[in-house]
């Protein structure tokens, strides 16, 4: 599973999940369809970001994907001797994209108006 900036994570992705209604005779067994973004789709995804972003919501994506094997086929390592993340984050399916509110903590205000004031100029404030 991978999660993380939704902008970021949805163009790796070149699968989405197909929302289906729940009903009833829904098991965990029942396999969890899946398409081809289209241009229609991937608009989509991209309007949903953009909108959740103007209500001052941050965006995360959740994404997958399966692997046969681990560590998997071709796989490239780091110094490390980890698989390197741009062998992992390839081929993703994109599961969902959620919202979080990042409010400002206690005193934000004041000290961008103290930068401000210093000449600094403040573009972003986050938690």
């Amino acid at each position: 599973l991978f999660k993380g900036a939704s902008e970021v994570l949805a163009k790796l992705s070149n699968r989405h999940v197909v929302v289906t209604e729940y009903n009833e005779e829904s098991t965990f067994n029942d396999v969890i369809p899946e398409a081809e973004f289209t241009t229609a789709t991937r608009a989509n995804i991209d309007r949903t970001i953009i909108f959740y972003a103007n209500q001052s919501l941050r965006t995360i994506a959740l994404c997958s994907r399966d692997f046969t094997e681990w560590p998997p086929a071709g796989a490239t390592f780091d110094e490390a001797g980890d698989i390197d993340y741009k062998f992992l984050a390839r081929d993703l399916t994109l599961v969902a994209i959620t919202a979080i509110e990042d409010p400002l903590r206690d005193g934000v205000t004041t000290a961008v108006a103290t930068c401000q004031l210093a000449g600094v100029s403040v573009k972003m404030c986050t938690g």
